[in-house]
């Protein structure tokens, strides 16, 4: 569970670890932000166009891949959201993973390349 291991709620642990916060390695950096790429490219493109793919296939094929979806969930051949393939998640749920997705892929594009301003971070998919 993630806030006993920051020391949510227990000061003294929180200031331990912002005393002393150590960076991801900088391969490590790269293949989370090629995985979040791949998943908010998958999310995007499902907003612009409804239809579902083989999103597998996809992956390896594609013009500008292949697409790193070793942390993706599948399910028949395209991104799932939970446990439902995108184009059967009712939509309130499908806008709350684009959010999520376009959030992390600007945390780890700032991360890993930096830039002044975090907002200003590029997240072109």
């Amino acid at each position: 569970m993630l806030p006993p291991s920051v020391g949510f709620l227990d000061l003294n642990k929180v200031f331990a670890l912002l005393a002393s916060p150590v960076l991801r390695s900088s391969e490590n950096l790269r293949k989370l932000q090629d995985q979040c790429f791949a998943l908010h490219w998958r999310l995007r493109n499902f907003h612009l166009d409804k239809n579902p793919m083989n999103f597998h296939a996809f992956a390896r094929e594609c013009w500008f891949g292949p697409l790193d979806i070793s942390s993706a969930r599948l399910s028949d051949e395209d991104l799932a959201i939970g446990d439902m393939p995108i184009g059967k998640v009712p939509e309130q749920e499908f806008q709350k993973a684009l959010s999520a997705a376009n959030e992390r892929h600007l945390a780890i594009n700032w991360l890993a390349n930096g830039g002044d301003v975090y907002l200003e971070t590029d997240t072109s998919t």
